[in-house]
Parts: C-alpha cells; structure tokens; sequence
C-alpha cells in the first residue's frame, strides 16, 4: 500500500471516536445523567491543537494531497496554521532543503526561523 492509501485507511479508521462533536455530546450525556463510573472521554481530547501541513506530490495526485490531509485534521479540531505542497522533490538527485522550496518558504513565511 502506498503513502496515499495509508492516509485515506487512518482517515477512515478515525471515525466517530476521535470527533470532537462526538467526544463532547457524550461527555455533556455523561454530565446529564451523573454518571461517575467507567471511562468517559479523555480530556486531553479537548486540548486545542494545531497542525502544519506539508504534501510532497509530483503527479496528477498532487490536487488531492492537502484536501486530504485536512481531512485527517478536520474532526479533530484541529487548528491548520500552514500548509505546503512541494512538487516533484522525490526525483533521484534533487535537493530540499538548500537552495530550493525550503529557501522560499522562509522569505513567505516569517515563522519558520533560518538555520544559522
């Protein structure tokens, strides 16, 4: 299976369990009913997070790589700060990371600090 299937799987293995609305109508159910015993929702679940996308593609597959990863982040809740699509870097011989797409993210992206 490739990289690809291996994302849409996690994706749909994912299921209710892990969406925030879910966790929280059952932890407000829990809450109704005075339910003290067993395992309720964990709380860590309700933590804010956040993510940053980064979707390596190279073919007509490419389109779908950042729609699906937000996907997988979506009934999380989980907050996309940023997001890159970098094509064709898998290609014997090229280099990320010198003087190529890494090099122009940090003019666009003030965040990400200059290896010194």
């Amino acid at each position: 299976m490739r990289r690809s299937g291996l994302l849409k799987t996690l994706n749909d293995r994912m299921g209710p369990s892990h969406d925030i609305a879910f966790r929280m109508i059952a932890k407000k159910q829990r809450e109704e009913r005075g339910i003290t015993t067993g395992k309720g929702p964990d709380e860590r679940s309700f933590k804010p997070r956040v993510a940053s996308l980064i979707a390596v593609g190279g073919s007509e597959w490419d389109t779908l790589a950042l729609p699906m990863l937000h996907l997988f982040t979506l009934p999380m809740h989980i907050n996309v700060v940023d997001k890159m699509l970098v094509n064709w870097v898998g290609l014997p011989g090229s280099e990320f990371g010198e003087k190529g797409s890494a090099m122009l993210t940090r003019k666009k992206r003030p965040l990400l600090k200059d290896p010194a």
